[in-house]
């Protein structure tokens, strides 16, 4: 800080301009700033600066990790003082408040990177407990589905169930109602061979068909707990299949007696 209207103001300059304190000035951490008491921003330095007389030589230091805060005064030289001082002895003066300043700048970086160590380790936790979280909530939903799925496949199956029983059922009580009982006397006498080897004797009305024959062993077969529902008829001698339900036994050949094999057609 210095006033134009000051007999030692050139002097003062002069001394700022040499070739070692010009050398100082250059290092990379200090920004210099020389200002006449006369501006608003002089006067300003001036009264936060306490200063009793003019010139004065000031170092202030940033406050370590803040870009807010007031600088702080960490070297003075003013009035008569500073003009004794020669150049020489001024400049071990400020390098040394210089090297403190390093040692705070260090000490502030230190800290600043361990904030920010600490902070990307914590954002990298988060990071982890978000993913962690996400892959629970994946996990959760895809249990959810599967067992939604599963009980959708378990209403299904029992929908499919509940009608093939009913349909079973229709077929069952359709083919009871198509089989009249067996005649007293006369009519056909069939001899069916199962496809254990079991024989099952039963005398049939002439006009009854192939496909009363079909119920016949539907119910027979149901009633006795055997699991064949597509049943085929075929006899031996001769050799020859019965697939036309409509064919009575007297149109068939069959009657008044005959031997039929059954089979199991999805066997």
């Amino acid at each position: 800080l210095h006033s134009p209207l000051h007999a030692k103001a050139t002097q003062m300059c002069l001394r700022l301009i040499s070739p070692p304190m010009l050398d100082f000035l250059s290092n990379r951490l200090i920004k210099t700033l020389a200002v006449s008491i006369h501006t608003s921003q002089g006067t300003q330095l001036a009264q936060t600066l306490e200063v009793a007389s003019f010139p004065v030589l000031a170092v202030l230091q940033k406050p370590p990790n803040s870009r807010t805060g007031p600088l702080q005064l960490v070297f003075k030289a003013e009035g008569p003082n500073y003009l004794k001082t020669s150049v020489s002895r001024l400049i071990p003066i400020l390098n040394g408040t210089l090297r403190n300043h390093e040692t705070v700048v260090a000490a502030g970086e230190a800290r600043r990177l361990q904030l920010e160590q600490a902070n990307e380790l914590r954002r990298q936790q988060d990071e982890e407990f978000q993913e962690s979280l996400r892959a629970d909530r994946e996990r959760e939903r895809a249990r959810v589905e599967a067992l939604q799925k599963e009980e959708e496949q378990r209403l299904q199956k029992q929908r499919d169930d509940e009608e093939e029983a009913r349909k079973e059922q229709e077929r069952l009580d359709n083919a009871k109602q198509i089989v009249r009982p067996a005649p007293e006397s006369g009519g056909t006498r069939v001899r069916f061979t199962l496809p254990t080897g079991k024989k099952l004797d039963r005398r049939f009305h002439n006009d009854d068909t192939i496909a009363v024959l079909k119920a016949f062993l539907q119910v027979h077969f149901t009633e006795n707990n055997i699991e064949i529902k597509n049943i085929g008829l075929s006899s031996t001698f001769p050799r020859k299949e019965y697939t036309d339900g409509d064919v009575t036994l007297v149109d068939g050949g069959l009657s008044p007696q005959a031997v039929l094999m059954v089979q199991d057609l999805d066997a």
